[in-house]
């Protein structure tokens, strides 16, 4: 399962990662506030789940001599999504507060990404946090299946462990 909450910043930004380039000297461009609303399903086995919520992303990005992207800053405020069992309405809040970073590997087409902050955070009274996956995590590239370096806690780095995770909340 993809990082279901990313597919809208990420399909924008895949013309800018697709162009070559070495060196870098232009400001960065800064694009303004884009505010996304979003409600979706998909099964966890027994029950399905429902998330909603609203993120607010802003993308920084980085022009080499020739005009063409060599790095994309992605920052992303989802303060209150909420993931539902549609069988025993439980509900819990995740919230998300993270810069994802692209660079451009020298000499190559291909990116790494980097994702410094939380992109999940849950918590329920009385128990505290529930699930986490915060700190730094470096991927190899854009699909954000292997993990090249990591810090911190991650209970869902990756796309096979979000699912799964999102899932145990509300089960």
């Amino acid at each position: 399962m993809k990082n279901l909450r990313f597919l809208a910043p990420l399909a924008a930004l895949g013309p800018l990662l697709s162009i070559a380039c070495p060196s870098a000297s232009a400001a960065p461009e800064h694009s303004p506030v884009e505010t996304q609303s979003y409600e979706f399903e998909f099964g966890c086995g027994d029950f399905d789940v429902r998330i909603s919520g609203s993120s607010a992303t802003t993308f920084t990005e980085w022009l080499d001599d020739q005009g063409e992207v060599y790095k994309v800053r992605m920052q992303v405020s989802a303060p209150a999504d909420v993931v539902t069992n549609l069988d025993s309405m439980k509900a819990v809040t995740v919230s998300a507060h993270f810069v994802q970073t692209y660079t451009r590997v020298p000499d190559t087409n291909e990116f790494t990404v980097t994702v410094v902050g939380h992109r999940y955070l849950a918590t329920e009274p009385g128990e505290g946090i529930i699930m986490r996956d915060v700190g730094r995590i470096v991927f190899s590239d854009p699909s954000e299946e292997i993990v090249s370096a990591a810090a911190g806690k991650h209970d869902a780095a990756t796309p096979n462990l979000l699912g799964p995770a999102l899932c145990g909340l509300v089960d």
